[in-house]
């Protein structure tokens, strides 16, 4: 739905909205409730999988920035910023952007935020309006500060409304919004993606997951099925994916979970997905000090880094799981955690298990980089008492198109000791992000395959 009132700003609400029926009577349609009355259909609540997803998911109400710019208001021009950055302080506690409050069956009011101390023209496009700049709502500076703010008073939310922030002709993410989706485009330059902000997430399709992003150093990006949503005593495994943009942009790995769960709901997993500080940090973030005598520079890989794969591995451990627990409903066992992670993802998930078994019962590793330290991990398995661990292990084949042959001697490695290890060998499969994208339902049908549930 593309409207001139859709596009203002500060309009007022829309006069020509659906037909309504007698007044003071219910209707439930796509999971919500409302009250149908003389001046439009009044939103009362959502039902069902919508209703878990519009708790999970809240963002604060846009009343609270109307109570914001009354305070505004009486301060003098010098006091404002500490009081906008004490705003949007609150409005991060209270799960970040847009501002929302429905109105009636078919809009709602959202309120949009971006600091922009340099003054730029600013824009909202998204799906309300076609994505189209010329039509998009001009954020506005409010009150001379660098807060600006784009007010939709009758904003139309029958589909989810996905949406970028434009500076000037350059449409941004939305960072303090932490529903989201893939745009579908990958950046020239990086090779990396970016993320429309979601407006309304109870209105996704009852068949597919939704995706929580937590920002920072590392952007963290969270899927949930969407039988967790459905089901709300439901507790699951959780599977750590290490390159998480990549994962989720270069071969989106969020599509096959939504498929593999739709088609057996009984394997869903919370699957979180991890991003790297940049990329030029993989390399130091997913090895591990295997020593300085073997050949590095033979595999071309450059110039040998600092290993922190230990920091990282610290990180996940001591930091994310905790949030992650304290967040999501989670299987609390160090057998329903596990590591994932291709290429050097997948040598750091294997060798995250050895390290911590207490945390990590599963690793998962596609086309790992297994001759790091000509083979070090074969040395340190077999050197080290047979741990509560299970692996997966996949590779291509022959040796000239993927890490065939090491990923085959960690295989006998870990049989040997008595490990349960799932081995998947394609022939012709490549080392690049569509092979491992086709061989994760197997992977994530694995990592099922020894849960029988948990109690919290």
């Amino acid at each position: 739905m593309k409207s001139a009132t859709a596009a203002l700003g500060f309009a007022t609400l829309a006069t020509a909205l659906a037909a309504c029926l007698a007044p003071g009577l219910l209707s439930q349609d796509g999971g919500n409730v409302f009250v149908i009355d003389s001046g439009c259909p009044r939103y009362e609540g959502a039902s069902g999988i919508a209703l878990a997803r519009t708790t999970a998911t809240a963002t604060p109400s846009a009343s609270i920035f109307d109570r914001f710019v009354t305070e505004l208001t009486a301060l003098a021009p010098g006091a404002r910023e500490g009081r906008v950055d004490a705003f949007l302080a609150e409005v991060q506690d209270g799960g970040g952007t847009p501002l929302r409050d429905h109105v009636c069956r078919d809009t709602e009011r959202a309120v949009f935020l971006e600091r922009d101390g340099g003054g730029a023209n600013l824009f909202v496009e998204g799906t309300f309006n076609d994505y189209s700049v010329t039509s998009a709502p001009p954020m506005q500076s409010l009150l001379g500060t660098s807060l600006f703010v784009a007010d939709l008073k009758a904003m139309p939310v029958t589909s989810p409304v996905a949406y970028k922030l434009v500076h000037g002709s350059t449409p941004s993410e939305d960072l303090r919004a932490r529903t989201v989706r893939w745009d579908g485009l990958l950046k020239a330059d990086t090779g990396l993606g970016e993320f429309y902000a979601l407006a309304n997430p109870e209105a996704l399709d009852a068949t597919h997951g939704r995706l929580t992003v937590w920002r920072g150093r590392r952007d963290v990006f969270i899927y949930v099925p969407a039988v967790y949503d459905a089901q709300s005593a439901l507790h699951l495994p959780v599977l750590y994916f290490g390159d998480g943009n990549q994962s989720l942009t270069r071969a989106p790995f969020q599509d096959v979970a939504d498929d593999v769960y739709a088609a057996h709901p009984e394997q869903a997993a919370i699957l979180v997905f991890v991003g790297l500080p940049s990329l030029e940090e993989r390399l130091s973030q997913y090895t591990f000090d295997a020593g300085t005598s073997w050949n590095y520079g033979a595999h071309g890989l450059g110039t040998l880094p600092v290993p922190e794969g230990d920091a990282y591995l610290q990180y996940l451990r001591d930091e994310l799981v905790p949030r992650v627990d304290a967040s999501f409903r989670t299987c609390p066992k160090a057998t329903d955690r596990g590591l994932a992670g291709a290429s050097l993802g997948g040598l750091i998930a294997v060798y995250g298990a050895l390290r911590m078994p207490d945390t990590f019962g599963y690793a998962a590793a596609q086309s790992g980089s297994f001759f790091w330290g000509e083979g070090a991990l074969n040395s340190y398995f077999n050197a080290a008492a047979k741990l509560p661990l299970r692996f997966y292990l996949d590779t291509g084949c022959p040796e000239s198109l993927d890490n065939c042959a090491s990923t085959q001697a960690l295989r006998t490695t870990l049989s040997t000791k008595g490990y349960d290890t799932h081995y998947v060998e394609q022939d012709g499969g490549q080392h690049d992000w569509p092979f491992w994208q086709g061989r994760l339902p197997q992977l994530l049908g694995d990592f099922h395959k020894a849960q029988t549930g948990c109690t919290p």
